[in-house]
């Protein structure tokens, strides 16, 4: 019972984020259309998110220890991204599928970026607890990926 709660709650998530996307693409609302300039939105995200994410290891001053710990972490993060932006360029090919089809199909994508977070969270943690206070100051104020809806791209330092 349970599982088919959590299935139901995530393909209504996913469902709400592509009609966000599709919203934000066409223009039809101007406070989604923010979404689609994001940053992180997977058609600009790629070398924003590099970047960011270069500045975030430099300011952060790594020891040797923590480095693994790090090259770890992007990696998976870096992988559900890339699987995403592969899995958005494959979307033209949904148009020849029956709806049951394309909607088993995004649950299963669902599915993989879930395993995906949960992966990346799991190497996020390790790494959070080997930095000190000072590194955690800095990895949360500087983390590069805010919500969509910030204009800032959720930059605090810019509120």
């Amino acid at each position: 019972m349970k599982f088919n709660v959590l299935i139901s709650i995530i393909v209504s998530l996913f469902l709400m984020a592509a009609s966000n996307v599709s919203l934000a693409e066409s223009g039809g609302d101007k406070e989604r259309s923010e979404y689609a300039n994001c940053p992180h939105h997977l058609g600009k995200g790629g070398a924003e998110m590099d970047k960011k994410l270069e500045q975030l290891h430099q300011n952060l001053k790594l020891t040797d220890v923590q480095e693994p710990l790090w090259k770890d972490w992007t990696a998976k993060l870096l992988a559900t991204r890339d699987a995403w932006k592969k899995n958005k360029a494959d979307h033209e090919a949904w148009k020849n599928l029956k709806v049951i089809e394309r909607m088993e199909k995004r649950l299963a994508l669902t599915r993989e970026r879930l395993a995906g977070e949960e992966s990346s969270l799991a190497s996020a943690k390790a790494l959070y607890a080997q930095l000190t206070d000072a590194q955690r100051k800095t990895f949360d104020e500087q983390f590069p990926f805010g919500h969509h809806g910030d204009k800032d791209g959720g930059d605090k330092n810019k509120r």
